[in-house]
């Protein structure tokens, strides 16, 4: 299936596991405010939702624990979250969700059929955001509701104490993503969109996180260090910057009173139904929003088999460092990032890591191996195999040598020693 988007999860991030886990992070960190949007725009049980762009399918998955009698339909146009969609829905025993192979310009849905539609994240990576919304619009029932989040990367996360360095980020991210045909900033002009596409009751609302509510490690997985890393890579980013970011995170997070904000736009707007004027109400949707008057909490759903299931794959992939300089490298590794066991070829950015660890890690190693390194050569060397040759390239060790290997070079010595004294009695 072709399309035209700046989208795809191979090659947007590092590797796709550590970016499936990004994607799953960035729901988490906004998900109990916007359910209560949700809530405030109309959302009910038994609806029939659809969800635009679904990802890994966390969102269905919330969706279906609030609203247990509803019908989720969810479509992705990239087949490996489409493939993740469904083995996380069998795995969360959802019974009322599907999931198909999609593109959000053409769906293949039936005119008139869902109450309620999602659409998050998407907008911002197609060159053709009104064809998109026009779409969604097809597809609601007359008098149905559409929410569309999306960034606006010039009103990205702050924090303070201020890394000025983040803005050199994300202009190198609206570069690559505006290279690749996408709108980084398209947050603001969400309710023209609409408009366009023939929406009315036009309402934008702002969803935001603050650390000091959800606390730090939400922000470090659902902004991830994979990103940045592919910037550099790519050129649209310089290494020294993304250094300097990283270094200034560490301390950041040491600082006490500390904070990191980010928001996002929500913009919302109804299918106009037959013969009915357009006009604006004044209905929930336009009123305070107050969390007195409105349930805002959100089920806490059971992940236990989940978490356990995914330990128990990455088990079965363990491959046990076996050079001494990778028992060092992965003994460094495992307190870092608080892993018991990592294998020698496991991504970084897979194991855990991100931009809090990098420079702790490089610290780490320039003590144990008395060498000079950067954090781009923990990009470059993202496995504990592939650093531990590059911090220790010329050093065979006994203790890595296997028993044979030994012996081999055991009997090598006795023959060079025979050479010498057969030579010397001539």
């Amino acid at each position: 299936m072709h399309y035209q988007s700046s989208y795809k999860i191979q090659g947007f991030s590092a590797d796709e596991k550590s970016e499936i886990e990004r994607l799953k992070a960035q729901v988490e960190l906004f998900w109990d405010k916007e359910l209560v949007f949700y809530k405030m725009f109309g959302l009910k049980d038994g609806m029939k939702i659809v969800e635009c762009g679904c990802g890994p399918g966390l969102v269905g998955q919330k969706l279906l624990a609030a609203f247990p009698n509803s019908y989720v339909t969810a479509f992705e146009i990239d087949p490996i979250l489409v493939e993740t969609a469904q083995n996380n829905a069998r795995l969360w025993k959802l019974e009322r969700y599907e999931v198909s192979e999609s593109s959000i310009l053409n769906t293949g849905l039936f005119n008139d059929t869902y109450d309620f539609a999602i659409t998050r994240l998407v907008l911002e990576h197609l060159s053709d955001p009104v064809g998109a919304v026009k779409e969604v619009y097809r597809i609601l029932k007359p008098g149905g509701k559409a929410v569309f989040i999306d960034n606006d990367f010039e009103f990205h996360m702050r924090t303070y104490p201020d890394i000025s360095e983040l803005k050199d980020l994300y202009n190198a991210y609206c570069v690559a993503r505006q290279d690749e045909g996408g709108k980084p900033k398209i947050g603001r002009e969400l309710p023209g969109l609409l408009k366009l596409a023939g929406f009315s009751n036009i309402d934008l609302q702002i969803v935001n996180a603050h650390s000091e509510i959800v606390g730090d490690q939400i922000f470090l997985k659902s902004e991830g260090s994979g990103i940045p890393a592919k910037l550099v890579k790519d050129g649209y980013l310089a290494g020294e910057i993304y250094s300097k970011i990283a270094h200034k995170w560490s301390k950041l997070l040491n600082t006490e009173g500390h904070s990191i904000f980010r928001q996002m736009f929500l913009c919302v707007g109804k299918k106009v139904l037959t013969d009915e004027p357009i006009f604006e109400e004044k209905h929930a949707e336009h009123c305070f929003l107050s969390e007195q008057n409105i349930d805002s909490q959100s089920p806490q759903l059971e992940e236990k088999e989940y978490e356990k299931n995914k330990l128990s794959e990455q088990k079965e992939d363990y491959d046990e460092p076996i050079t001494s300089a990778e028992k060092k490298v992965a003994r460094i590794w495992s307190e870092i990032l608080g892993r018991e066991w990592i294998g020698k070829n496991e991504n970084f950015f897979e194991a855990g890591g991100g931009s809090i660890h990098a420079p702790q890690i490089v610290e780490h190693l320039e003590k144990e191996f008395q060498t000079k390194l950067s954090i781009i050569d923990l990009f470059d060397h993202p496995t504990i195999a592939l650093l531990a040759k590059h911090v220790e390239p010329q050093k065979v060790k006994k203790e890595d040598l296997s028993s044979s290997q030994r012996q081999e070079i055991r009997f090598q010595k006795i023959l060079q020693r025979r050479e010498k004294i057969r030579k010397i009695k001539g």
